[in-house]
């Protein structure tokens, strides 16, 4: 929602925040009702995610199937689930009228501009996220005969302190209601072209890897043995990464038909309330799918989660 505007989004005092629903717009019982259950679906999400994360972390960090570049973009995008889930807990208060939104200068109103800024940070670090993977997996088949042995932590850390630092600039960009010259709608821009280089670059980078998995099969004393673990790696990894996109790709699509519908489409503002509320959830629940599948994705995660779950299973007995 826009504040401070007054139907003029130049005006300097104009403030995005990132509320989609507000229950104090809503009109009739029903709506009320589907307000309520799309909160608790939502709520009930954030806690599977978070639950799945933490007894999750560990294992990822621990990994010795991946390299230590990958692990740690990993840890990154699985990480933010807390950066997600403290965001929308802290605007739930204000979506749902429990805490009133007042003018500049109040606590409240710094409190929720500070969430607003990290729930738009978090939106933008999920599409940059990808080109991280992306990149990343570059540099895995650029340097495929000794990619393994280079240990230094340089390359990601450069990688995924480029995703925070445009992911933090296009959030105070969007709050802010800034515009660069060169685009109209700089965020709907970049997270389309993002998506577009990722699942483009993906595309060719696995079918080079299934290229060279070919002739491996063939030539198998070509190479060395740290080169045949990369190839392998590689095509493994964008094996997993092809879901990832594949599921958010389409969740993406289908929360931001929802977006446009509840800002632009519907004038009617208790049911444009009700489709920001299906965005929050949807949006929650395509995050929970791509985490899930990305904690759940090797067979050894697999284990040791359960193996957790009975162990703390039987702490609670």
């Amino acid at each position: 929602m826009y504040h401070n505007c007054y139907e003029n989004r130049t005006n300097h005092a104009c403030r995005f925040i990132a509320i989609y629903a507000d229950f104090t717009q809503l009109r009739t019982v029903d709506q009320e009702v589907m307000f309520i259950v799309m909160n608790l679906i939502e709520l009930i999400t954030h806690l599977v995610v978070l639950f799945v994360v933490f007894l999750s972390l560990g294992t990822v960090r621990n990994c010795a199937r991946f390299h230590p570049n990958i692990v740690r973009i990993f840890l990154f995008f699985i990480g933010h689930s807390y950066v997600y889930a403290a965001s929308r807990f802290v605007i739930f208060f204000f979506q749902n009228g429990i805490v009133e939104i007042e003018e500049l200068g109040k606590i409240s109103y710094t409190f929720l501009m500070i969430f607003s800024v990290l729930r738009v940070y978090h939106l933008y670090s999920c599409v940059f996220v990808f080109t991280a993977f992306c990149a990343e997996r570059c540099l895995a088949t650029i340097y495929l005969d000794d990619y393994e042995n280079r240990r230094n932590p340089t390359a990601s850390i450069v990688i995924l302190a480029s995703v925070v630092l445009m992911s933090v600039g296009l959030s105070l960009d969007t709050t802010y209601v800034r515009r660069f010259t060169w685009c109209p709608e700089p965020s709907d821009f970049l997270r389309v072209h993002t998506f577009q280089w990722y699942f483009e670059a993906s595309l060719l980078l696995h079918k080079h890897n299934l290229n060279q998995i070919n002739v491996l099969s063939r030539h198998i004393h070509r190479y060395r043995l740290s080169t045949r673990f990369q190839i392998v790696e590689n095509c493994r990894a964008f094996e997993l990464l092809r879901n990832v996109a594949i599921v958010s790709t389409l969740g993406i699509f289908l929360t931001a038909i929802g977006l446009v519908y509840s800002l632009y489409i519907l004038s009617e503002k208790s049911w444009a309330s009700i489709a920001g509320a299906v965005f929050d959830t949807s949006n929650a629940v395509v995050f929970a799918a791509v985490i899930i599948m990305c904690c759940f994705s090797q067979p050894t995660w697999r284990d040791q989660f359960k193996a957790k779950l009975r162990m703390e299973n039987r702490c609670v007995i």
